[in-house]
């Protein structure tokens, strides 16, 4: 019986980490896109800044050029569609591997959030 419940508690557990992943996706993207229209990011003393063209979204749910970035916990798509949600960053699922970061980058047309190497500190 055990040996039958592993897989499929290790399988829940892929998807329950993808879903997190993919929230947090969500939320880099939604970041983006204000930064998109605002022209910048805002920082903490209000002002904006336009001219960082890398951030990496962070544990805390805050973007930052260097700080403590969220590192993706799950690999690979989901067997359902919450993939699809995130195409703009996950595409086919082959770039969604834990450990890699959720980079927004400036882009000639606004802002766009990827799939990309954390900093290095």
């Amino acid at each position: 019986m055990i040996a039958i419940a592993i897989p499929a508690f290790g399988g829940q557990l892929n998807n329950a980490k993808l879903t997190a992943d993919h929230a947090n996706i969500r939320n880099a993207y939604a970041i983006a896109q204000v930064a998109t229209l605002n022209g910048g990011f805002t920082k903490d003393d209000g002002s904006l800044d336009s001219t960082t063209t890398t951030v990496y979204f962070n544990k805390d749910g805050s973007v930052s050029a260097d700080g403590d970035a969220y590192l993706l916990k799950a690999n690979g798509k989901a067997a359902d569609s919450t993939c699809a949600e995130t195409e703009y960053a996950c595409g086919d699922g082959s770039n969604h591997v834990a450990g890699k970061a959720i980079v927004i980058k400036k882009e000639t047309d606004g802002y766009n959030c990827e799939i990309g190497d954390a900093p290095t500190h």
